[in-house]
């Protein structure tokens, strides 16, 4: 299975934020387990394969999860010198800043969040930004839609089948309080039968009648690599 920074959809989305001249993206979602450090970690990763050197940042502060994944040490940071020493360089040109094991609640003020941006911008092309929920509320973590409004591109994960209308909607309120800059949409189809899944349920409903020939396409269906293809 190729890493998700293969794919041609996340290439798609690296080529619309280039187009839009867009350095600094913010990867959010309306709530929990929809896949934002997922798309955030593959956006960085195809942007550092591009030759862009990237900066990835955990925003999340309530459930942070890229020190884990890059298996980094988390220490305490703040809005300034500290922030860039606390980066770490994970090969290739990306570079990965985990969240600080306490909050510097400075972020929360939109000028020096984006002071703060211009500092990184200097040293690198690409800013991502991954985010908690929206419609997440925490005292300890620094809103979405904060990180999102400096980011100046934001890109929102939704999870087929299980995001609701209603929370798509309040995290669309919130984005837009802040002003933030929607640039696209992402389906995370993690929860949707794959093609293959259905169809074999329906070859089943045909075993009563003719199971022999029920048998056969059930194995001419595990047969064929597109339709049992992850996406």
């Amino acid at each position: 299975m190729a890493a998700l920074s293969e794919y041609l959809e996340i290439d798609e989305v690296c080529f619309q934020l280039a187009q839009g001249k867009q350095k600094v993206v913010a990867v959010t979602s309306a709530n929990s387990g929809e896949g934002v450090s997922t798309i955030a970690c593959a956006l960085a990763e195809r942007c550092q394969k591009a030759g862009k050197h990237t900066l990835l940042v955990d925003m999340n502060y309530h459930r942070p999860s890229l020190h884990k994944k890059y298996n980094l040490q988390r220490g305490v940071w703040q809005c300034g010198e500290t922030a860039s020493s606390a980066i770490h360089k994970v090969g290739g040109h990306l570079s990965v800043l985990p969240a600080s094991l306490t909050l510097d609640k400075s972020l929360r003020e939109p000028d020096l969040l984006t002071e703060q941006l211009r500092n990184w911008q200097q040293s690198f092309d690409a800013i991502v930004f991954d985010t908690s929920p929206l419609n997440a509320i925490n005292r300890h973590n620094l809103a979405a839609e904060q990180a999102c409004a400096a980011a100046g591109s934001t890109l929102v994960v939704l999870q087929a089948a299980v995001t609701k209308e209603a929370d798509i909607l309040e995290a669309l309120a919130k984005l837009k309080s802040h002003k933030a800059n929607i640039a696209g949409w992402v389906m995370n189809d993690l929860c949707c039968p794959a093609l293959a899944s259905e169809m074999q349920r329906e070859v089943k409903r045909l075993a009563r009648y003719a199971p022999r020939f029920a048998r056969w396409l059930e194995r001419k269906i595990l047969q064929n690599d597109f339709i049992n293809q992850v996406m």
